[in-house]
């Protein structure tokens, strides 16, 4: 994913980065962002292995949210301008847990019953 950052990474929990942007303000990293990723298991962080984080304005028209597989690791997307920073962290663990059970390449990890029930209920994403 491309990114705009004029600053360095932060680091988070789990060793994963936050790639800072001009418009992210501290109080929404530090109220949002930091505490909806610690509140990924531990278990569920070493299944994903690293992941990049960025918030900018907006991922692409009409789109809330983007994960992809790229670099060795989970790159996660989310809109943020006018979202609410609660709905924003959201977002956030939405693709995280969307990155656990459909990576892409990698097939899906839900049995096929499973599957079956709750794909065609999953909402229509980027992610």
């Amino acid at each position: 994913m491309a990114s705009t950052s004029t600053r360095s990474p932060l680091r988070l929990a789990h060793g994963w980065t936050l790639v800072r942007g001009p418009s992210l303000s501290a109080a929404r990293v530090r109220e949002f962002i930091r505490p909806a990723v610690r509140a990924v298991p531990s278990s569920l962080a070493r299944r994903l292995g690293s992941c990049r984080i960025s918030l900018p304005p907006e991922v692409a028209t009409g789109v809330a949210s983007r994960w992809t597989m790229a670099n060795g690791g989970l790159e996660v997307a989310v809109t943020t301008a006018g979202i609410e920073e609660h709905d924003a962290a959201m977002e956030l663990l939405l693709c995280l847990g969307q990155g656990r059970w459909f990576p892409p390449n990698r097939g899906y990890r839900l049995f096929p019953a499973a599957l079956r029930r709750v794909g065609p209920s999953l909402p229509r994403r980027a992610c």
